[in-house]
């Protein structure tokens, strides 16, 4: 990337700036696996290959590595993710490990570097402007008006080593905070958020509970269907089966509400909010409606997930897996024609999620 221009080379293609950019925010931040999806994209567009893929998140993921951990932020920030101010913190942990280019000139004029040095609280010439950012509180009561409320920590988080925001040396994993699986359910790959596992779960092996919509696991989970050790399985709801790939937070949800959160897991061929935590792994390609393994799951099976090493499978051999039917749509679902549209031309979501037009 070279100052000014808004596209970067991969491989001797141009992706978008903005898309390079978010891959390494949201790995760093443990945000929303939906970026994924843009990263898809870049994949796509740049010709790398499914194990291409993998390796290029991975290795945005380990450079995002120094990051702040999601959920610590919430409790300790509260909500204040976005923050400006706190972004460049991080940013500015990221430069001392030598980790950014900050000769790069911003659509403000100033260098990473300037703007570092300006709004990083840690920089001996911090603005004023960043110390009051920086110590913004929340307003602990209800309002319809937009910034009606000024409240302020009296003291500033500025510890790097058990704080909120650590330096390169006591980093809260080593890891970025989303992680890219792989196996026999899960060929072309799916996407778990790490940030929000507890690691007492990141190896798990239980159950399978099958249900063909976000609306039935729902039923069952409220429903007591859902038993601790099971792996809820969600299928037909990725591009093509869904179709469109609507966000589903309720199932995480109410997995928590019945205290399962660290007793279940669930995988899904869909996608989920940027809110969700737990062992909640999306994205599963090839889906259900493209012919993926992960279709022809079935209640009972034993199916390990394995966050270490990177992997997701069902205990079956793949002559039982080619020899198994796919589970049956039994879901009554109005999809309107565009849906429809979309649907027949869709790619699955390694690939971004886009229109396949020939």
């Amino acid at each position: 990337y070279r100052s000014g221009e808004s596209e970067y080379s991969i491989n001797g293609q141009n992706v978008r700036l903005k898309d390079v950019y978010e891959l390494f925010l949201d790995t760093g931040l443990g945000r929303d696996g939906y970026s994924i999806i843009g990263q898809g994209r870049i994949a796509e567009i740049v010709g790398a290959k499914s194990a291409e893929r993998r390796e290029i998140f991975e290795e945005a993921s380990g450079i995002a590595k120094y990051r702040y951990r999601k959920n610590e932020a919430e409790r300790r920030l509260a909500g204040a993710e976005d923050n400006l101010s706190r972004l460049r913190d991080i940013l500015g942990e990221l430069e001392k490990g030598g980790l950014l280019d900050t000769t790069t000139r911003r659509v403000d004029g100033l260098t990473l570097k300037e703007a570092i040095e300006q709004y990083d609280i840690l920089s001996p010439s911090a603005c004023p402007e960043a110390k009051k950012r920086y110590a913004s509180a929340p307003g602990r009561k209800f309002n319809q008006v937009m910034g009606s409320q000024a409240n302020y920590y009296e003291t500033y988080d500025t510890d790097r080593t058990a704080g909120c925001i650590r330096d390169l040396a006591h980093a809260y994993s080593k890891d970025g905070g989303l992680a890219v699986l792989k196996g026999n359910i899960a060929e072309d790959g799916c996407v778990v958020k790490t940030a929000g596992v507890d690691e007492s779960i990141w190896k798990f092996t239980g159950t399978a509970r099958v249900f063909d919509s976000q609306e039935a696991a729902c039923e069952g989970i409220l429903g007591g269907k859902v038993k601790s050790g099971d792996v809820v399985v969600i299928i037909y709801e990725g591009p093509k089966g869904g179709p469109g790939m609507q966000e589903m937070l309720y199932p995480t949800s109410y997995i928590k509400s019945m205290h399962l959160g660290k007793e279940c897991a669930l995988i899904t061929d869909g996608r989920f909010s940027g809110g969700t935590s737990g062992l909640s792994i999306g994205h599963i390609s090839p889906e259900a409606a493209s012919g993926g393994n992960v279709g022809k799951l079935r209640d009972g099976d034993v199916i390990e997930i394995d966050i270490p090493n990177r992997t997701i499978n069902v205990k079956l051999t793949d002559a039982e897996l080619e020899a198994r039917p796919f589970h049956p749509l039994t879901r009554d679902r109005a999809i309107p024609k565009s849906l429809k549209a979309y649907a027949n031309l869709v790619s699955s979501a390694d690939k971004g999620a886009v229109r396949i037009i020939k």
